[in-house]
């Protein structure tokens, strides 16, 4: 059945997988994988709330797996209770020290709570990690113009464009602080290119606006074997189902 489940994924039956994988732990309720998959499928789907449900009613002990503690911290935080998300990644941050991706997500919480001082932290770690992620420098660049550090800011917003030409958030985001200034005519430069790439982009039906690339991520995101289902998932992450979200 697991082979089924995860052919029926490759060709996009993701209902007819879920399906499968509800039996799977019907039968073997403590299998770590059979919920992390079963998880991730309903990420992909913006199956936030339901995803929290499965994993919290779990009685697999998955207290110790990175990779479900992440799933439900970042399914907590799409439904906006981030309260919840942030207590869930820093219990999570103990078990993988090293995790871009947690880093992230960790410092666009704090950003969201206006608590620049940790965000700035955290995203500066990101790019120690990985001095080419386009967007960790569009964030700090958001955390220096809510601090009315402009120029700061722009100079964040220019190295985004830089790493990423077709990162229309960070052009809109540079044209508003120039609308701030006053600085009109450049203003509509900035965001006329936006506008354009915005156009380009495909439909994003859910916000995760710092899991766009992990291509240079510090460590490689992979699914587990499909072929082995005793496979142990704490070298594993979640490129597969955050890709889903760009």
């Amino acid at each position: 059945l697991l082979q089924e489940a995860l052919d029926l994924e490759d060709r996009g039956n993701l209902y007819e997988a879920i399906n499968i994988y509800q039996i799977l732990i019907s039968e073997d309720p403590t299998n770590l994988l059979y919920l992390y998959n079963h998880a991730l499928l309903l990420i992909s789907q913006n199956n936030f709330k339901k995803a929290i449900y499965l994993i919290e009613g779990s009685s697999a002990n998955y207290s110790q797996s990175f990779e479900i503690n992440f799933c439900l911290g970042f399914s907590y935080r799409q439904i906006g209770e981030i309260d919840s998300a942030l207590a869930i990644y820093l219990k999570t941050e103990k078990l993988h020290q090293k995790s871009t991706q947690l880093d992230g997500e960790i410092g666009i919480i704090y950003k969201e709570k206006k608590n620049y001082e940790k965000s700035l932290f955290y995203f500066n770690k990101v790019i120690k990690a990985n001095p080419n992620w386009a967007l960790a420098y569009d964030a700090i660049g958001e955390i220096y113009s809510d601090q009315g550090k402009y120029k700061n800011a722009i100079n964040f917003f220019d190295k985004a464009i830089e790493l990423d030409p077709k990162y229309a958030a960070a052009y809109n985001n540079k044209g508003a602080i120039l609308k701030k200034i006053l600085n009109y005519e450049n203003a509509i430069i900035e965001f006329d290119k936006a506008i354009t790439l915005n156009s380009l982009l495909s439909d994003k039906s859910c916000a995760t606006d710092f899991f766009i690339s992990y291509e240079d991520a510090d460590s490689s995101i992979i699914r587990p074997s499909k072929y082995n289902q005793k496979v142990e998932l704490t070298t594993s992450t979640l490129d597969d189902v955050l890709n889903k979200f760009t």
